[in-house]
């Protein structure tokens, strides 16, 4: 990813985005439940990973450099009949490739809204243009757009359209990506059942079959948030376990620290307290490198010490886990999982 944005800072790339950064964030703490990780929230602002991660880093610097070069130039003052040209020449694809060039700088200015028009044409522009590797593409960056200004909705159809692409080109590698990307939406959107058939029936086959350990571990891990939002403990304790069996000999830090603390969750409400706070103090300590999971560590601590009713503590990680939240309002989130 570093290597992707090179000549684009990250710092300025967080800076332009903090608008709808925050719209987003404030959404996510006000409508928080405690079947929520906020790092796992919190971690998808990381815009620059739909920019580049969906293109590739060549095309993306290609884009880029055409982006740098219009602001040096008047060409950027005619973009109305450029784009008016490529519709009377009939250049359905090149209309199509210079409406996501400018989505691009959308997004990197904040504007969101005006990145998902245009890249929503782009879109249309590339089904009739027959070019289903641009649709999916195209198709998952809005998803997950659509996603971040809170339309949940939106950002299905749209996964769907990618998915629909994705399976005419045989591309199983990102259908999986993509079917774990719709899976979580779900979860999100409370369509349960349609997150379980999925997960069990497809992903978790295909990751088990391609020996792919991380597709399995999020199987695990979405499956186990699913029953925990459903309330069905038992299977939701299964799946996490699994999953850090599975993730914690690992180098995949990250989600050994995802899977002690939604464990932990379940322990809490189980009122297995002693066995959660052993997860927490371990997931407390693997934190420590990774800033982005200090903000659940207390928030789960502070849930814990209130159930067990001590006072002293919890206000203490209350106050820790107020002033992660803060960090977050105040200022771009610097380390990403």
């Amino acid at each position: 990813m570093v290597l992707c944005l090179k000549g684009v800072t990250a710092f300025a790339f967080d800076q332009k985005f903090s608008s709808a950064k925050r719209l987003y964030l404030e959404r996510l703490f006000t409508n928080v439940t405690e079947e929520t990780l906020l790092s796992d929230e919190i971690g998808k602002l990381n815009i620059s990973g739909v920019v580049c991660g969906m293109e590739g880093p060549l095309t993306f610097n290609i884009y880029s450099s055409n982006i740098a070069n219009w602001r040096d130039t008047t060409r950027i003052n005619h973009l109305s009949e450029r784009l008016n040209f490529f519709s009377k020449a009939d250049l359905i694809a090149d209309k199509a490739t210079l409406l996501k060039v400018l989505a691009m700088e959308n997004i990197w200015s904040g504007d969101l809204l005006t990145a998902q028009q245009r890249l929503s044409e782009a879109a249309f522009l590339y089904q009739e243009a027959g070019n289903l590797h641009q649709v999916s593409v195209v198709a998952r960056q809005l998803s997950y757009i659509n996603y971040i200004l809170g339309d949940v909705n939106a950002a299905i159809k749209n996964s769907d359209m990618a998915l629909e692409a994705l399976k005419e080109l045989r591309d199983y590698k990102t259908q999986v990506k993509m079917l774990l990307w719709q899976s979580d939406l779900f979860i999100h959107d409370g369509r349960f059942r349609q997150a379980e058939n999925q997960l069990l029936k497809k992903v978790l086959v295909q990751s088990y079959r391609s020996k792919n350990k991380l597709n399995e571990w999020t199987c695990y891990y979405q499956l186990g948030k699913l029953y925990l939002n459903e309330r069905k403990y038992v299977q939701s304790k299964w799946f996490f376990v699994q999953a850090l069996s599975l993730i914690e000999h690992t180098r995949h830090r990250a989600e050994h620290i995802r899977s002690l603390l939604m464990l932990a969750k379940v322990k809490i409400k189980v009122n297995d307290y002693s066995l959660a706070l052993i997860n927490l103090k371990q997931a407390e300590k693997l934190s420590r490198s990774y800033p982005a999971f200090h903000i659940d560590v207390a928030r789960e601590m502070n849930f814990l010490f209130t159930k067990l009713n001590n006072k002293l503590m919890a206000r203490e990680f209350g106050r820790n886990f107020e002033k992660e939240k803060q960090k977050y309002l105040l200022s771009p989130p610097k380390n990403r999982v």
